[in-house]
């Protein structure tokens, strides 16, 4: 008499593959959910780099406007939700986004105003910011 076991075998075998396809499955999508995650974060990153470029160029409009109201400016932190010279206590959303833009001026010399952006954002990886620095001169000096 000889008996085998073939029945036995086959179960064991098939937990080890589903086994092995788990773990397969399980990569795939943690690779994929990390690339997602990745495709979000540099989204908000570009995002944020456009909204503190917009900030500069406003600056930029500003002291070309009118220097010496532009140097008066220097000193506490502004809220730059919306491109006016607001000063709450606590900035908001810039309006349709998670995304919130400060900019800090100091006076260098009468004729030179440093300009520090900061746009800051957060999501589930935590606090995020993108900051752009410029110094801007009196170029129509009279």
């Amino acid at each position: 008499m000889n008996f085998k076991f073939i029945g036995g075998q086959t179960v064991v075998e098939l937990l080890v593959a589903l086994g092995i396809a788990s773990l397969v499955i399980f990569a795939i999508v943690s690779a994929a959910i990390t690339s997602l995650s990745n495709v979000t974060f540099s989204r908000q990153q570009a995002q944020a780099n456009r909204r503190a470029q917009e900030a500069m160029e406003w600056l930029r409009q500003e002291r070309d406007s009118d220097w010496k109201v532009f140097v008066e400016k220097a000193g506490p932190k502004y809220c730059l939700n919306t491109f006016a010279w607001n000063l709450p206590a606590e900035c908001e959303k810039i309006p349709g986004t998670e995304l919130i833009r400060e900019a800090v001026m100091s006076l260098v010399s009468s004729d030179e105003v440093e300009a520090a952006v900061t746009v800051t954002w957060q999501d589930a990886k935590g606090n995020h910011e993108v900051k752009l620095n410029s110094n801007f001169t009196n170029w129509r000096k009279e």
